[in-house]
């Protein structure tokens, strides 16, 4: 199945929503839930990390960005990610 064809979608989907809103606690806890049932997707685990990282969180949000990083550091959503939110990476470490 993919993404969308399981309930992975529906967290993910409504974490997005929540994001977009600047529900951040919400849609944390709204991607945990996807991220749990697919614990190694990476789009979720950047958004989880985008989420902990715009409402500053930071320390959280490297923890994901380095899971994401862990699972395939060649991954463009990764550097897609990281350009969009001005994160530059040096010697392995998040800045």
């Amino acid at each position: 199945k993919s993404m969308m064809e399981t309930p992975l979608a529906y967290f993910f989907n409504f974490g997005n929503f929540l994001l977009l809103r600047n529900r951040f606690e919400e849609a944390i806890s709204e991607l945990e839930k996807a991220n749990h049932l697919f614990p190694n997707n990476i789009k979720t685990i950047l958004t989880i990390g985008t989420a902990y990282f715009v409402s500053g969180e930071k320390i959280k949000a490297i923890k994901f960005f380095e899971k994401a990083l862990a699972i395939d550091s060649q991954d463009p959503m990764i550097q897609k990610t990281f350009q969009n939110l001005n994160i530059k990476i040096q010697r392995k470490n998040i800045q």
